[in-house]
């Protein structure tokens, strides 16, 4: 059925879980999972919303991030003995950035969560989630 599945992770619990239940869908169906990470790039308004920081410190920051959620997608995979590609990207549109990749790797199958960590960005900008159910070209499995 599925041979590629891309599971986005920011690193949330949410998300988390839902690269433990690609892992175990992936496992079962013999299919390969990728895990994406994908980081806003530096930015005024990605910065001064949260925390006043320099570049050095959101780079730094940001690679904390991104490790830490890798670990996190690791350990949930082993779980279901899935060993992942894991791949960040650097994309101010967290939604067309898996989109992208599930194109270019050629996924058939995008696992996610509902929400992850974007607060009152989600709110104002509508959900990630919302934004890949409306432009993947593949199903997407949604976690809660």
């Amino acid at each position: 059925m599925f041979k590629r599945i891309l599971a986005s992770t920011d690193g949330s619990e949410l998300s988390l879980k839902g690269v433990a239940g690609a892992a175990a869908l992936a496992s079962s169906l013999g299919a390969q999972l990728l895990v994406l990470m994908v980081e806003e790039p530096y930015s005024y308004a990605n910065v001064t919303a949260y925390r006043p920081e320099s570049f050095e410190g959101y780079e730094d920051r940001v690679k904390m991030e991104t490790e830490a959620a890798f670990d996190g997608a690791m350990k949930a995979a082993s779980l279901s003995g899935v060993v992942p590609e894991l791949l960040s990207v650097r994309d101010p549109s967290p939604a067309e950035a898996i989109v992208r990749i599930c194109r270019e790797r050629s996924c058939d199958l995008i696992a996610m969560a509902s929400r992850g960590r974007s607060g009152l960005s989600a709110v104002i900008l509508g959900s990630v989630t919302r934004k890949v159910l409306s432009a993947s070209p593949v199903p997407v499995l949604v976690y809660r």
